[in-house]
């Protein structure tokens, strides 16, 4: 499955660094997502 592995230029290593990013920053994330051997970036709102 892909992996999350920074939010927002912001490197994460586990669920509670991505959650405490994502509680103060409400509205647009760019997300960037490990899946497979590929990295992609995935805006949200």
């Amino acid at each position: 499955g892909d992996i999350i592995i920074g939010v927002n230029r912001q490197r994460v290593k586990n669920l509670a660094e991505l959650r405490s990013i994502v509680d103060k920053h409400k509205g647009v994330l760019a997300l960037n997502i490990q899946r497979g051997e590929r990295t992609i970036y995935l805006v949200i709102r």
